[in-house]
């Protein structure tokens, strides 16, 4: 896969950082050290830390991965995934687990250190057309209450409970950050415009301005133009969530 995505990079003149588990195979050891060695970019080692908890083995592995391509670790960023944060009992227990990790992790000399996690469940389970769920952004609460500074990261609208590969994240739903929630639209019996016109209804196009709640905030004001692909209503969705994340994080918050 490395090298495919390499190749593919390089044709559309497109630079790329690989990347790899704590353990990677030889085959995309080799593959991510020659696509590091000429995009120039270092490498991403993602450490799966569930609910936060791994072995300090992990990021020594992920530390002998690094050398092992010529790389130094300024040259490397490090993400320890804590997966699915459901509820906020796991959101403490997971940013008191990762106290340990992330304190070796910051003594290593990496280009980044970033705690990822995400909030959003699989499925928009057992609710009507007309309604909707409201979900804690979990994960956000996690990070707010890490011992040590370090990146923000999230799954935004996919749910980490997914196959990495799943081509429609948390397709069930159209899932709009409201800040310190989610809510998620069932997209499944419900027209384009009526979705637009539910997000606006609920008051969720004001805060942080992107070309994504632009999008739908235009389409819910019955100009005519309604249709648009679910990948569409997807992207839009995520401007919304990387600005508003932007915005929160410059005040402390995510």
């Amino acid at each position: 896969m490395i090298g495919r995505v390499d190749a593919a990079c390089r044709a559309a003149g497109v630079g790329y950082i690989p990347v790899l588990p704590a353990d990677p195979a030889a085959g995309d050891v080799l593959a991510a050290r020659v696509a590091a060695g000429f995009h120039a970019g270092g490498v991403v080692v993602r450490v799966m830390s569930p609910l936060g908890v791994s072995t300090l083995a992990d990021l020594a592995q992920a530390l002998a991965t690094v050398r092992s391509l010529g790389l130094r670790p300024v040259q490397a960023d490090v993400v320890c995934d804590c997966g699915f944060i459901p509820d906020t009992g796991a959101a403490a227990g997971a940013a008191g687990a990762l106290i340990v990790q992330l304190a070796r992790a910051l003594t290593q000399g990496w280009r980044s250190v970033t705690a990822l996690a995400g909030a959003v469940p699989a499925t928009l389970a057992k609710v009507e057309p007309a309604g909707r769920v409201r979900v804690g952004r979990h994960d956000a609460a996690m990070f707010r209450q890490l011992a040590f500074a370090v990146d923000f990261g999230d799954f935004g609208l996919a749910s980490p409970q997914q196959a990495p590969l799943d081509s429609t994240p948390a397709a069930a739903a159209l899932w709009w950050n409201t800040g310190d929630n989610w809510v998620g639209y069932p997209m499944v019996g419900l027209s384009d415009s009526d979705l637009y016109r539910r997000v606006a209804d609920d008051g969720f196009l004001r805060g942080a301005e992107s070309a994504g709640s632009a999008e739908v905030a235009h389409r819910a004001g019955g100009d005519g133009v309604v249709s648009a692909a679910t990948s569409d209503v997807l992207r839009w969705a995520t401007s919304h969530h990387v600005a508003t994340v932007i915005r929160r994080l410059s005040r402390g918050a995510a």
